[in-house]
């Protein structure tokens, strides 16, 4: 049952959220991960959140394996014949943030970045994947590591962003004109 501004109040609907999102996101997550979607709905707060999420858990719905956790079967089938009792709008907010967990996981799984202590001075590397192929490969020389950590938070904002710049400043122009 939904209050006034939003949020699920009944414990058993958090629950449902939890394993509506596992369902969504369908590979193993974090915790964080998890309680960042979950919580990025607006349906449920933090001490609900993990009051459910540590009944699922210990009920066998939910399962942890090298920190990641998924949906057993029996979440599964529970979620399966429950999701209807979760509002409309409940499940369009958890599906759109399970997404934006799956696009970041992407982008996690394809890019690589790291900075290596040469001498006094820092390499950067980093490389992206698509499809399996190495778009980029890139190196470069940094006299601080505070440039080199400063290039690898911009990499992982946006690695194709990277990427783009780079073929622009090669090209001469924008590719894409």
């Amino acid at each position: 049952m939904l209050a006034d501004i939003g949020m699920l109040q009944n414990k058993n609907d958090v629950k449902l959220l939890v394993l509506y999102v596992l369902r969504a996101i369908d590979r193993p997550v974090s915790e964080e991960q998890l309680g960042d979607c979950i919580m990025g709905t607006g349906s449920a707060n933090y001490f609900d959140y993990t009051e459910a999420f540590d009944e699922l858990l210990r009920f066998g719905q939910v399962a942890e394996s090298d920190g990641l956790y998924s949906l057993t079967p029996l979440g599964l089938e529970t979620i399966d014949l429950l999701e209807r009792q979760l509002p409309l709008s409940v499940r369009k907010s958890a599906t759109n943030n399970a997404a934006l967990i799956l696009f970041e996981m992407k982008k996690a799984d394809e890019t690589m970045c790291e900075i290596k202590k040469d001498g006094s001075e820092y390499i950067f590397h980093c490389l992206a994947h698509d499809h399996g192929a190495v778009q980029f490969d890139i190196s470069a020389r940094c006299y601080t590591e505070f440039q080199a950590e400063l290039m690898r938070a911009k990499f992982k904002e946006d690695p194709f962003a990277v990427f783009r710049s780079v073929i622009d400043g090669l090209a001469g122009g924008r590719v894409d004109e």
